[in-house]
């Protein structure tokens, strides 16, 4: 991220970041400080949940389809058959090695709970109502960023600005323009 905005030769921007790039938005914020003007973290977690240890472990007894397939049903809350569907054709044109690589990377040691509290910069943390893993997690974050505000976005899983576009980007663009 850090090279990304060296490139685009950015002085301080507002990063987004959704689900594993939350949690790379997160340690950005804590590592670079004076390069971010806000912050807006969706559906993620200062410390890796359970379940992705056991979806890590599962990649040696199952395959690679069946776990996209787990994957693309829990993020949506009520999903059809179409929006599992299209899901999972996004989710297949990632290369396997890839798609595991990052989850290794991410699963392994992920927790940065202590120092969360370092991030000074506003801080919108939205989250699904029924997103069962990011809920509670989404709520530590809002007690332990100071300058932050939770938005809980009712009948929305994990992929708030997939379920919720609208909701999600007028959420978005107020805090923005404050």
């Amino acid at each position: 991220m850090y090279s990304l905005i060296e490139e685009l030769r950015l002085e301080k921007t507002i990063i987004v970041g959704f689900s594993l790039g939350g949690m790379v938005a997160l340690r950005f914020a804590i590592e670079h400080p004076d390069r971010i003007i806000k912050l807006v973290l969706v559906g993620t977690t200062a410390k890796m949940a359970l379940t992705m240890h056991i979806i890590r472990i599962l990649k040696y007894v199952l395959s690679y389809k069946t776990i996209a397939r787990i994957v693309c049903k829990r993020k949506f809350y009520k999903p059809s058959e179409q929006i599992i569907e299209d899901a999972l054709s996004r989710a297949m044109k990632v290369d396997r090695y890839v798609a595991y690589k990052c989850l290794n990377e991410f699963t392994k040691n992920y927790d940065i709970r202590d120092m969360i509290s370092l991030i000074k910069v506003p801080t919108l943390i939205i989250v699904g109502e029924k997103d069962k893993l990011n809920l509670k997690a989404s709520k530590y974050l809002n007690r332990k960023i100071k300058n932050s505000e939770l938005r809980i976005v009712s009948g929305s899983g994990h992929t708030v600005m997939v379920e919720k576009p609208d909701e999600f980007n007028h959420i978005v663009g107020n805090f923005i323009r404050k």
